[in-house]
């Protein structure tokens, strides 16, 4: 129902929809952004998106927080800081959400950011979404992809098929391309390379 009142753009397998944040509300407030709204500015759904992306205030309240900072009070890092830290995490595993943990999974489309944390541990990343407030990753030689995608279907029930579930994909951010795709689909697209790649050389 909500899609079909506010500016929305398909991204493998999930919709982004735009928040308008106003931090200087006691609390924080976030309102949708409507159709109206965007038509009056005279933006298309794309440029919503390349202004959202730009903004400071989204890029600036990122936080990346890694999974031992839960447990023993750690710093939490910006995507100004040194991240090369990273590399040496007992546990490496970083949560990537947002100052007020509210929809800070979108954190994840800061290209910047995940190729910094890609470059800090030195291979592309597995990102879980846990909920519409954070996602996990996690380097891609850490851990097997079975072992990943249990985790992706078995993780909190509070958030599955609730208004904070997110999705029970597994995501795959490839350092080359800075671009992330669904795991399945990034496989299915490759197969598709292969096969034309062989077919081409038959001809």
């Amino acid at each position: 129902a909500l899609l079909g009142t506010v500016p929305h753009l398909p991204f493998e397998g999930l919709q982004i929809i735009f928040k308008i944040n106003a931090p200087e509300i006691k609390g924080g407030c976030t309102a949708n952004v409507t159709y109206e709204y965007m038509d009056q500015n005279g933006w298309s759904k794309e440029q919503l998106l390349e202004l959202a992306l730009k903004n400071d205030i989204f890029r600036e309240n990122i936080e990346l927080i890694p999974f031992e900072s839960y447990a023993l009070e750690r710093k939490v890092y910006t995507g100004k800081d040194d991240l090369s830290c990273f590399s040496e995490l007992t546990v490496p595993m970083v949560t990537v959400t947002n100052k007020n943990r509210c929809f800070g999974a979108a954190g994840i489309l800061d290209k910047e950011i995940m190729d910094k944390i890609a470059g800090a541990f030195g291979e592309d990343l597995y990102i879980i979404p846990d909920s519409i407030h954070d996602c996990v990753v996690v380097p891609k030689s850490e851990y097997p992809e079975a072992e990943l995608e249990e985790r992706s279907l078995g993780r909190s029930p509070r958030a599955v098929h609730s208004q904070e579930w997110l999705s029970d994909d597994l995501y795959y951010f490839d350092r080359l391309t800075r671009e992330i795709t669904r795991f399945a689909g990034r496989e299915k697209r490759q197969r598709s390379i292969e096969i034309k790649s062989s077919d081409q050389r038959r001809k």
